[in-house]
This record gives C-alpha cells, structure tokens and sequence, in this order.
C-alpha cells in the first residue's frame, strides 16, 4: 500500500470507528432499557398457542404472521424474556446494512476506501438510537422486517435478474414483507414496475403478477379497516394535510437533530419542529425524484442495483403517504415518532448512496462525503442522550417487574406497560401459570411459601441496609404497597441484585429489585462502593404485618435481613369502589373554604360525577385558580367505611386530598396523587372500635399550571 492509497483510508477508517460506537452506545441502550415484561400490543397474545391460532389474523391494519413466529420462538425457547426477539431486530438491521452495502457496491461505488466509509455511513444510520422505540420492544421486529424483507426483494430480482432463483427470493421476500406489517403489501406493486423496468422475460413477469397478486389478495381477503382510523371521506377532504403528515414522516428523524434527537417533543418546540421537518422531507420528495428522472432518462445510468436502491426510496415514501392516509386526524408530530425512524433512515441511506455512485470522483463526491460524514457525526453525539432515554425506560418498566411478583395491582405503574391496566391482571396471572416473562425465574415461585424452606437465612450484620419506605398504592382490590430502601452485601463486596419481603412468619410477600441511586448512602458509608444501592419493590398482604426486607446473596443460596422491619396496615390502603356500592349520603356541614373552590366548579371534560350531592372543586373556570378547602361531615352514625368521589385535572402536582378526625386531628387517610385520576369512589376504612363520629375533608390545590385542579365530593355510605 503506497503512501497516497494509505492516506485515502484515513477518514474511512476513521468513520469505522465511529460507526462502531454507534453500534455499541445502542447495544448499551437497548440493554439499558431491557425488561421481559411485555409492553402494550404483546399483551394482547402471550401464549405461543394463542400466536400460533391466531398467526394470520389481523392486528390493527396488519397481519404480523411473520413477527408471530419470532414471538413463538421467544416465548418456547427463551421463556417470552424478548431476548431472542431484541436480538433479532438488531440483527435484521445489521442483514440490512450488508444487502444495502452490495447495492451500493454494485452500483458503480469502488472497492476499498469508498465501501469501507459507506459502511460505516449504513452503520451510523441504521443503529442510530433515534430508532430506541424499535430496539427496546420486542413487539417491533415487523417494524424493521418489513423493510430489510423490502430491500431483500428489490435486490435479488435486480442482482439476478432473469435467473429463476432471483425471481424465487423476491417473491419469498415480498411474502416476508407482506405479511410483516400492512406496508408490505406495497412491495409487490413496486416489484412489478422493477421487473418491467428491468425487462424481465415474459413468463417472469408473468410469474411475478400471478405471485404478488395472490400474495395481495390473501392479505386483503376479509380485511377489516380499523375504526381508529380516518374515514376514506376525511382522507379526500384533507389531502394537503395527507402530504403534510408524509413530509414530516420523511423530515423527523433528521430534524429531531435539532434537538436532542429523543423521544419526547417539547411542546414549546413541536411547531418548530414540525415545520422543519416538512421542509427536510419536502428536499428528501425532491431528491427521489430528481435521482428516479436521471435513472429513467440518463443514457446507461440505470443500473440494476441502482434501480433496487431507488425502488427502497419510493417504497418507503409510499408507507409515509399511505401511514398518513389513516392517521389524518392525529396532529403532524405524531409523524415523528421513533417507530417510523425505521423506514425513514433506510429511505436517506439508499438516496444518499444511489446519489454517491451517481458523482464521477472529484470536489462534488468529496463535498458530498465531507456533508453526510457531518450528519454522522451529528448522529453520533445524539447516543448519550438516546442512553439516558433508555435508562428511564428500563428502570421504569423493571418497576412493573416486582409488581407483578408480588401480585400488587399498581395499576399506575401497569399503566406504562400497557394503557389500561386492570385489562392485563388476568394476562398476568397467565404468564404465571405458564411460567413465561417474569415469571420465568426460580424465586418466582417463592411468593406464599416459607423464604427459609428455599434459602439459608443468615445473621444479621452480613449485609449492610435498610428498609425506608413504605407507600400504600391505589388498588382496586387487594392490598398492595410500594417499598423501598438499599443493600449492600458485605462477602461479595457489591449490591445485591434481587430483594425478597418476608412478614412475621417468614411468608414471602414480597419482591424488590436494586440499582436505583442512592448518593446519601455512597456518601455515608465508606464500605459502599456503589451509588445505586437501592432497591424499589411491592408488597402485596391480606392482613396487618411486621414485614423484613432481605438481600439475596451467594447465587441465590443465602438471604441477610436489611435493616429493621416495617409495620403493614392494611387500613392504609388506597381503594376504589364501583358507583354500585354507595349507599346514603353522608350529612355535611358547610365547609371553611380560602381561595378559589367553588360547588359543581369542576372542568366539565371530567364528565359526571359517579353519584349525586354536593361536589366542591378548585377549577371554578380556570387551571390558575387555587385555594384550601375544610369540609366536616355531621354524626356517621355506625358506618365503618365511606365512599368519597374524586376527580383531579390531567396533572397533579400541589395538590392534596386527605381525610382527618376532627375531634383528635389525626390523619385517617392520604390520597396519593402521583397521577391524574379519572372520577372514582375513593373507598376510606374507619376504625372498627367506632372511635371516629365525624370526618373532615382537607383539600388544597397550590398548582396554578394547565391541568391542577381537584374535586371532592359528598361522602356515601356503602351498601
């Protein structure tokens, strides 16, 4: 290698190397947000046999038949952990990069230098962590299968054309594609036009028609069009916001540079965004355009291999139009979500290479590295941010883990995993029976029995710990509580992984996980070595109890006790009862009221109340209005429970609902309000010995931004 062949390699190679921590910042991700839980659409099925019976039917406006066997895949061999379906979606997108690499090569980019910086530009592009939403849920390898299966398919018909074995893999690869997502049935439509533009013989052709249309008519047979989606008459009405919604598809993940290149769209920032975005895919239309024209009229230009690159353009141009054909009525930003990213790179790294094989080698190709090398490395400084995304949703999701052990009905946290969560308690009782996800796992099955009878307990003193914190949870049934404290275990010199919570008689109720921070611990305590000592968990018990945190230690051989236990009332928990319950109204005296409050002042969005009588809220017609509200009940007579209707606006934050003895001032119960609350009876236990004649209900809204408003309403007795 002379010196001047040497130098050429320099910033190729030197792209390599940034290609390669693109690579491994995403892995970081993706093992960052890792949890076996399913997420919202894979609770719909969660057996292998219920994929298996249902394998072509329609899911939305797909039929995943082919995602369906990799989630059979997960669920026999690897215990539905999404192992096995994470990993394949990296992997599909590293076939991508390597068939999208032999059409770039193919296409007239020389060997050496030049195919070494563009695979290290495909790299970049297709593992950016924009893409996060796909690599952290296993539910999305249709999502980047349908394009791979695309490109598949426009590459073997074009690198073998009229050969009876590239006209086998394209169709194979056009069923893939079309039964991966609903896109997939553009493909046979743009491989037809590939095979004519590509002079295919006669009986080719002919095979291809007959192929794609049956493949078309198997998909569409017995379709139903989704009612989530735009009416055909709306679609006509607003074909301007139809091209809208496609441009900014096509200018999202490009524009989102912009920003820090996340998921989350600051509200300030969308209209920006959006109008930027239309303008980058408005340039991107333009370019697949510009680049179709030169292939269709420049004389000995269109290469097989660049009209494979150019056929994976327009089809992913035409998902962009046809995914703004049903999602008309949503707002513009929906069209940058991660999910799209997908299609999205695929689209600008096959136009950037088609237009790179299309310069003769001077100042305009190097212009035009020197300009996509630049966007890489904007790329590339968006991975930290992607990292701390990813490690939100991990700790977040791993959350609902120890829910789901314990058999806690945290339904606000549920709710991250899937929208409605009381819909999904009798899916989680079935993966335990199956013995999938989670509950895959020995310790699984500890729950009920004797923590002594699975492991040896240990004298306190062998792990440093303690147990700090213990928050009742709104339940709609049983008792359930959020806990949480740190752990260190001594001997091994490093934070125990899994936490176990045993009662008074040694009765597992209870499960935790570690590596939530904990600086004050780091700093106190020079034998801690570990900022994310501690562990958060839940607890699930019928019946009042002392109850003791212990780290799991010695490969699950040994369990040390953390700290001191922790007193359980089950009068402490938060629960809703059905309007059905409520009985008479509670006689209530007028309330001492400061600030804004006012009867029936709630916003009227909230809906009605459950039940009737006098409701107080703090709207009183605007988000800003605040105030306290004291509010006594007359004599209860021997009720020992009330019903309470409460309804709070979309955020939460300053205010405060709690229920207090007047005679003694002490606080009967607290409503948490970490998240907004729909109307609901608020069910409040009060003591057995009748020691409690009267109640006061204390509220306070203190938030004066959009969505901060209460309402509380007459107490009911129940039925």
């Amino acid at each position: 290698m002379n010196h001047h062949t040497a130098r050429s390699y320099i910033l190729p190679l030197s792209f390599l190397i940034i290609s390669i921590y693109v690579v491994v910042t995403t892995v970081i991700a993706v093992f960052s947000a890792y949890s076996p839980v399913p997420h919202w659409d894979q609770w719909e099925m969660i057996t292998p046999s219920e994929h298996w019976s249902h394998l072509f039917d329609q899911h939305n406006e797909h039929r995943i038949a082919v995602a369906r066997i990799f989630f059979i895949i997960d669920s026999v061999l690897f215990k539905g952990s999404n192992a096995f379906n994470l990993t394949s979606i990296l992997a599909i997108q590293a076939v991508h990069v390597a068939i999208l690499l032999l059409l770039a090569r193919r296409s007239g980019i020389e060997a050496g230098a030049m195919t070494v910086w563009s695979a290290g530009f495909l790299i970049v592009l297709l593992f950016w962590g924009y893409q996060l939403e796909n690599f952290s849920w296993g539910f999305q390898v249709q999502f980047v299968g349908v394009y791979a299966a695309a490109t598949a398919a426009f590459a073997a018909l074009a690198l073998r054309a009229g050969t009876l074995s590239g006209l086998v893999l394209a169709i194979l690869c056009t069923a893939i594609a079309v039964y991966s997502m609903a896109n997939g049935v553009l493909v046979p439509v743009l491989l037809i036009a590939l095979g004519v533009w590509l002079r295919l013989p006669k009986w080719h052709l002919a095979a291809l028609v007959v192929a794609c249309a049956a493949l078309l008519w198997s998909y569409l047979s017995g379709y139903q069009r989704p009612a989530s989606h735009a009416d055909p008459k709306d679609i006509i009405r607003h074909a301007d916001l139809v091209v809208s919604y496609a441009l900014t598809y096509l200018g999202g993940p490009l524009t989102r540079l912009l920003s820090d290149g996340g998921s989350a769209i600051d509200p300030g920032q969308a209209a920006s965004l959006v109008s930027a975005a239309l303008v980058v895919g408005g340039l991107g239309a333009l370019l697949a355009t510009a680049v179709g024209v030169r292939l269709l009229l420049g004389r000995g230009v269109a290469h097989p291999a660049r009209l494979a690159l150019l056929s994976s353009m327009v089809f992913v141009a035409a998902t962009a139009f046809l995914t703004g054909l049903g999602r008309v009525h949503l707002p513009l930003y929906q069209a940058m979500s991660q999910r799209y990213g997908a299609g999205v790179v695929v689209f600008w790294s096959a136009g950037a290479l088609l237009i790179l094989s299309l310069l003769p080698a001077g100042r305009w190709r190097q212009v035009w590295m020197v300009g996509l090398s630049a966007l890489c490395l904007l790329v590339a400084g968006t991975q930290p941010s992607i990292i701390k995304e990813a490690e939100a949703i991990g700790s977040t999701r791993n959350q609902t883990v120890t829910a789901m052990l314990a058999g806690a009905d945290d339904t606000d946290l549920l709710r991250y995993i899937y929208p409605a969560p009381l819909q999904i308690l009798d899916r989680i009782g079935r993966l335990r029976e199956e013995h999938l996800s989670v509950f895959a796992q020995d310790w699984s099955a500890w729950r009920g029995t004797k923590l002594a009878d699975q492991v040896k307990l240990e004298m306190p003193g062998a792990c440093l710990g303690s147990f700090d914190i213990v928050k009742p949870i709104v339940t709609p049934d049983k008792p359930g509580w959020r806990v949480a404290g740190w752990a260190w275990d001594r001997k091994a010199g490093r934070v125990p992984e899994r936490i176990v919570l045993a009662d008074a008689e040694g009765t597992v109720v209870g499960y935790a996980l570690s590596g939530s921070p904990r600086p004050d611990v780091l700093k106190a305590l020079s034998e801690v070595r570990s900022k994310q000592a501690g562990w958060h968990g839940h607890v699930s018990i019928e019946r009042g109890s002392a109850v003791t945190a212990y780290a799991i230690t010695n490969g699950g051989q040994t369990a040390c006790p953390l700290g001191q236990p922790q007193n359980f009332n089950v009068h402490d928990v938060v629960r809703f009862a059905p309007a059905a319950k409520a009985g008479r109204a509670v006689p209530m005296e007028s309330p001492a009221i400061e600030g804004d409050w006012g009867i029936d002042a709630f916003n009227s969005a909230a809906g009605p109340a459950p039940v009737d009588g006098t409701i107080y809220a703090s709207w009183t017609g605007s988000d800003a209005h605040t105030g306290e509200l004291q509010w006594r009940s007359g004599p209860l007579g021997d009720t020992r429970s009330l019903l309470i209707p409460v309804v709070t606006g979309p955020r939460t934050e300053g205010l405060m609902l709690r229920i207090a003895d007047p005679t003694t001032g002490r606080i009967l119960s607290e409503l948490p309000l970490a998240n907004a609350i729909p109307w609901q009876l608020w069910e409040i236990a009060l003591p057995e010995d009748g020691s409690v004649r009267t109640i006061e209900i204390q509220a306070k809204d203190e938030g004066r931004g959009w969505g901060q408003w209460l309402a509380v309403g007459q107490p009911h007795a129940p039925l």
